[in-house]
């Protein structure tokens, strides 16, 4: 959804070119992965005081690390990676 709004609706092909650059992913499984790290990214369980929390961090680091993560990041804030 938020993929979506940053690209608008005549932009998926930009964003799955875009993401899947980014993802090393072909289709849209780019877009599918960049959802993940953006869940991950906004989930409350992500921080270190919750339960889950090391779990979640594993997750962040092994799939959503350098460019994959400010990918996510800058959808998640309203802009094209």
């Amino acid at each position: 959804m938020l993929q979506a709004k940053v690209y608008g609706p005549y932009g998926k092909g930009t964003a799955v070119s875009r993401i899947g650059v980014i993802y090393g992913a072909h289709g849209t499984s780019g877009l599918e992965q960049n959802a993940d790290c953006i869940s991950v990214y906004l989930s409350p369980h992500a921080q270190p005081s919750n339960i889950g929390a090391a779990s979640q961090a594993s997750l962040w680091s092994v799939r959503c690390g350098g460019y994959k993560g400010e990918a996510a990041k800058s959808i998640a804030a309203g802009k094209r990676p």
